[in-house]
């Protein structure tokens, strides 16, 4: 399957999967994959609803 990423992107469907799957705190994460704390958050969100 092929993905258009614009230049800028910092994260890919595989990188936000990852993310979402992951039990660590967004911080954590956010500076693993060099993103900010509220681009980790919504798949983070989508996977445990408040």
């Amino acid at each position: 399957m092929k993905i258009a990423l614009h230049k800028q992107a910092r994260t890919t469907p595989a990188t936000r999967a990852e993310i979402a799957a992951s039990h660590e705190p967004v911080a954590v994460l956010a500076e693993r994959y060099n993103i900010t704390e509220a681009t980790g958050l919504p798949p983070v969100r989508r996977t445990f609803p408040a």
